[in-house]
């Protein structure tokens, strides 16, 4: 075992230690997950590192945010990571270096479903504290940002769009079943994406949507065409760099399909 892996590992079993949060690490052929505490968030993250990052020897290593919208059923990270494959899919791919995957509940006498997200995750100064705690703890210095929002999260990646937040790291935003509003902010960024001028940035927008959102998706594509931007519809074939399928899953299992597709290509 690598003093890379070690170190990683006794800085998980050390927050763990220190935390009024229950958690654990997981090792397994592909890499490293836990779920442990921060200075700087107020509820458990889980963190992903395949073996490749913490084996090798660059710097910059791109990081993968998971915003998952929150379901009644779902109040604890371990059983959102369970119901949606998290790890596995995570750690497997060569896309993502560096996954994070944080917890968010229902402020106390308030509608805010997603509280932490909205008291975190609209704050880039915030942020970046976060992400500088994990990724200085491995020695790495966070490279390209890639963000995939479910359900009501859908509203912190409208938020970043709006306010260019880490604009020079920001390449890929995945909107899972995500577009109850903002389309107008969501068109403006698949014009961004398919701009001539930033064709070298290699810029992304994907959007899987099941069922109950087809009205959505459909009014969507009246934008995207309405603005002469070319997308695609096959998830199999995404040469386009702004993907809109359509999925038969539900509002729950489309999060791991999606993520399969978005991942993969």
């Amino acid at each position: 075992m690598t003093s890379l892996v070690l170190q990683v590992l006794l800085f998980f079993s050390f927050s763990l230690a220190h935390s009024d949060q229950n958690g654990s690490c997981t090792k397994s052929k592909t890499g490293t997950w836990c779920i442990f505490a921060l200075q700087n968030y107020p509820l458990p993250i889980a963190v992903m590192i395949p073996n490749a990052v913490l084996e090798s020897g660059e710097d910059n290593t791109n990081l993968f945010v998971y915003l998952h919208g929150l379901n009644y059923d779902e109040k604890n990270l371990e059983t959102i990571l369970k119901n949606y494959n998290l790890p596995e899919l995570l750690l497997q791919t060569e896309k993502t270096k560096i996954s994070i995957v944080p917890l968010a509940k229902k402020a106390p006498n308030s509608s805010d479903y997603m509280y932490e997200f909205n008291q975190y995750f609209r704050d880039e100064k915030k942020m970046t504290l976060i992400f500088h705690e994990i990724f200085q703890r491995l020695g790495k210095k966070v490279g390209n940002i890639l963000l995939a929002t479910h359900s009501g999260s859908y509203r912190i990646a409208a938020h970043w769009i709006n306010n260019t937040f880490f604009k020079d790291k920001l390449q890929e935003i995945y909107l899972i079943d995500a577009i109850y509003g903002e389309l107008d902010t969501f068109t403006l960024w698949a014009k961004t994406v398919t701009a001539k001028e930033n064709k070298a940035l290699r810029l992304k927008l994907k959007i899987g949507v099941s069922t109950h959102l087809y009205d959505q998706a459909s009014k969507l594509e009246t934008l995207f065409q309405n603005e002469k931007i070319s997308y695609g519809n096959d998830p199999k074939n995404q040469e386009n760099p702004v993907l809109l399928y359509y999925s038969k899953k539900d509002h729950h299992s489309i999060v791991e399909e999606s993520l399969h597709f978005f991942l993969d290509f």
